[in-house]
Parts: structure tokens; sequence; C-alpha cells
């Protein structure tokens, strides 16, 4: 599973999340890649990330990974835009 967090809007210290499975599809309308805050993945989720992103983000060695930041913001572009709808 993939948890991604993410500011409600720009002007809000308020956050929200949501979730995602390889086999799933994302929302467009109400997740933007600019507002994402904090990305987390274990099982087929990282493993899917892992491939996309291995030479681009850190990828920790762990069950459970965690990104921050433009590394999270970059993820979630891919997701919406291969997986969106």
């Amino acid at each position: 599973m993939m948890v991604i967090v993410f500011r409600l809007d720009t002007s809000s210290i308020c956050s929200s999340t949501c979730f995602w499975h390889v086999s799933e599809t994302l929302d467009r309308n109400n997740l933007f890649a600019i507002d994402v805050i904090e990305i987390q993945a274990d099982g087929d989720e990282l493993n899917y990330i892992s491939r996309i992103f291995e030479e681009s983000i850190p990828m920790p060695a762990a069950r459970v990974a965690s990104w921050f930041g433009d590394d999270a913001k970059a993820v979630a572009a891919y997701l919406l835009y291969f997986h969106g709808k």
C-alpha cells in the first residue's frame, strides 16, 4: 500500500491522506503533485516505485520507504500522469 499525504490547499497547514495500490487509479481532480508532502510505500507499491525511480530518488533498503519534498512530488506526478483519471 502507498500512503500519500497532501495539503488541502496552498494557504493551509492542514493535510489529508489518500491510499493507492498498484491496480488502482488516482483522482486528478482531488490530488495535485504540488500539494504532496510525503509518500510512504511498502509491498508491491514500493517495488513498483523502486523500478521506476531506481536512479532518480533515494531508495532505502527497508521494507517500508518514505519520501518527502521534491522526491514525494516527483513520485506523485508520475503516478498522476500514468495512473490518474
